[in-house]
């Protein structure tokens, strides 16, 4: 990322809904994982477990290097 950006409120509230709309997928994809039997459902829920980690972190980064909240 190119320098650094001020984020509006809105936007920042915005970014904070993301990320606990993800903090519920890899919850509910984690949860899925551990109760399926069959095990094509299982790695495909955890690897959307881990794409929603990824998507998760690299919100977090973005919002922790454009506010204040470190």
């Amino acid at each position: 990322m190119q320098g650094q950006l001020r984020l509006t409120q809105r936007e920042v509230n915005n970014i904070e809904d993301c990320l606990r709309a993800e903090e519920r997928a890899i919850r509910r994809c984690r949860d899925y994982a551990q109760n399926a039997r069959d095990p094509e459902v299982r790695e495909l829920s955890q690897n959307l477990a881990h794409k929603h980690t990824q998507h998760y972190n690299t919100l977090l980064q973005f919002i922790q290097m454009n506010t204040n909240r470190h």
